[in-house]
């Protein structure tokens, strides 16, 4: 179902916490990010809520290496200053553009869209659902909102993202990254497998930040090779 269309910018937004930080979530919105052509920033949100959940600046540097640009936010309180550069520098990047707000209910989409508005725009919000930290679905529709100096689409939130209708000799092509990896494996048809011989990936170092990083991109696409797999091709 299309929502939505000639978009400059993808904002994948995630929360800290409530509901938790996803990373393999984060992989599936940048794989779809690639396929359609369109750049992608990720919004750190709730930052104000951060305790050590998870490691965070490993997460800033696959960002980094990946070759995407990530902001840390409190959009609760945008003038927050040990985050207001990254919030300024948002808004600065989103000057003239349309962009799309994409994740979880939850993650404070529309709150964050208030924010970067300097508070013209006020969308409805809600708490996360009593007695789980899953968000509670606000925002039922796609809603493209002018903010002046420029134009965001606020789309419902969701809990899931499949990848099932992408053809399994694409995907590889999905992970720019490590396209150009797959190639120094000793076969073509490698399957990147705790058994597969020659393959390249087996000489990384998973206490090594940089091979870490590789082979955490690797499982989200090997979860994904899988998924794709189980659906024939004349059902896509």
């Amino acid at each position: 179902k299309v929502i939505a269309s000639n978009v400059d910018v993808i904002l994948i937004v995630v929360s800290i916490s409530k509901p938790d930080y996803k990373p393999g979530l984060i992989d599936r919105y940048l794989t779809r990010a690639v396929q359609w052509d369109i750049p992608a920033a990720i919004i750190l949100n709730k930052m104000d809520e951060f305790n050590d959940q998870f490691d965070i600046d490993f997460e800033m540097a696959k960002f980094k290496q990946i070759g995407v640009e990530a902001f840390q936010i409190n959009s609760v309180d945008p003038t927050d200053e040990r985050f207001l550069d990254d919030f300024k520098k948002l808004q600065k990047n989103l000057h003239s553009k349309t962009a799309i707000c994409l994740g979880q209910s939850g993650v404070g989409k529309s709150k964050l869209i208030t924010a970067l508005s300097d508070g013209k725009i006020e969308l409805l919000s809600s708490r996360l659902a009593k007695g789980i930290k899953k968000g509670a679905h606000t925002t039922t529709w796609a809603e493209l909102v002018d903010c002046e100096n420029f134009l965001m689409i606020d789309s419902p939130g969701i809990r899931s993202l499949s990848v099932q209708d992408i053809d399994p000799e694409e995907l590889p092509h999905l992970f720019p990254d490590l396209t150009p990896l797959f190639s120094q494996c000793q076969f073509p048809d490698c399957k990147h497998e705790d058994n597969s011989k020659g393959c390249y990936f087996h000489s990384l170092d998973p206490d090594i930040d940089e091979d870490a990083i590789v082979l955490g991109r690797l499982f989200s696409y090997m979860k994904m090779r899988d998924e794709v797999a189980e659906i024939p091709h004349w059902e896509r």
